[in-house]
């Protein structure tokens, strides 16, 4: 399974909308868009043995509670989990808001291992 696969269905299986990228226009709040940032190799002599890759959630919402409720939540299901991943690790988290829409941002910045 790939990692945007897992983390698609982690999310949705605990009831939380994801949408990949983009949010459509119709997006449903609260949710989740995500993305990957890069992929980093994990190399030794024998060649590529791991990849490490970097992952945006940012968690929408109209209120700052609700966007930092669905933050704490989204990281629960995610941080240091070792069941759908080799392992996942929050590395990061920023408050961004976005005034033209009217909508609280959180990003979370993950890494997932995933074994080759």
């Amino acid at each position: 399974m790939s990692i945007r696969t897992a983390i698609d269905s982690t999310l949705t299986n605990a009831d939380i909308p994801a949408y990949w990228m983009i949010a459509p226009h119709d997006a449903v709040t609260p949710c989740v868009v995500y993305q990957q940032i890069s992929t980093s190799p994990m190399r030794a002599h024998t060649g590529n043995v791991a990849d490490r890759q970097r992952w945006q959630l940012s968690c929408w919402a109209h209120s700052a509670d609700e966007t930092e409720l669905l933050a704490t939540t989204v990281k629960s299901l995610l941080d240091l989990n070792q069941t759908e991943f080799e392992i996942a690790t929050v590395e990061a988290e920023l408050d961004f808001p976005d005034a033209d829409r009217e909508l609280f941002r959180k990003i979370l910045e993950f890494q997932f291992w995933k074994k080759e």
